[in-house]
């Protein structure tokens, strides 16, 4: 079978990335493989590990964009946060937990046990 060439490996990161990133919003990490996220972008799961050599990488791809949401969602209120940053975060990180509670559980939850 030919390999496919309708996108760069570094746009097939990102679409992973995206793919990956949503299923676990919306469905959780115990619904998350690798075969869902290939069949979601229209590849095999084959490619996903071309791309990132093993799903515990490709899994710290997405923990990373968990991460990056987060902080540009606090970054951006401490910019407005005058006096009690300390109670800022502390309310930042359970109001982040609640609206991207699957996103969480997979950051700090089950996910962690398989590193």
């Amino acid at each position: 079978m030919a390999r496919r060439s309708d996108h760069t490996r570094e746009e097939l990161k990102e679409l992973a990335i995206q793919a990956g990133y949503e299923l676990i919003d919306k469905k959780g990490f115990s619904e998350f493989s690798a075969r869902q996220v290939a069949a979601n972008m229209g590849y095999t799961v084959g490619t996903l590990y071309n791309v990132f050599g093993s799903l515990e990488l490709f899994i710290l791809h997405i923990h990373a964009r968990t991460l990056d949401k987060w902080y540009a969602q606090l970054a951006q209120g401490l910019k407005r946060c005058k006096s009690g940053q300390l109670q800022f975060l502390a309310r930042a990180y359970i109001s982040f937990a609640r609206k991207n509670y699957n996103l969480w559980k997979a950051l700090f939850g089950s996910a962690a046990a398989i590193y």
